[in-house]
């Protein structure tokens, strides 16, 4: 089991840390891009709005049980 509120890794221009269910809004952004969208595999346009904030907000449990750890990559002067 592991703290996720420890885990934070750093670049010079990066930041990787523990997703928020805050960062399901961004994630719809990004995946509501035809481009984005276009290259994977599960995506959907439009996005499953309920089915991708339902996933973000497992993810605190995910870190709790060690079943996945899941990061968010932001910039650094952003984080």
């Amino acid at each position: 089991m592991t703290d996720n509120n420890s885990i934070r890794l750093f670049t010079e221009r990066l930041v990787l840390r523990p997703t928020v269910p805050h960062d399901v809004e961004r994630a719809i952004e990004i995946r509501s891009n035809h481009e984005v969208a276009r290259n994977l595999a599960s995506a959907t346009i439009p996005p499953d709005i309920e089915k991708m904030t339902n996933w973000f907000f497992g993810h605190a449990e995910e870190w709790r049980t060690g079943s996945a750890y899941r990061l968010a990559i932001t910039l650094a002067r952003t984080s």
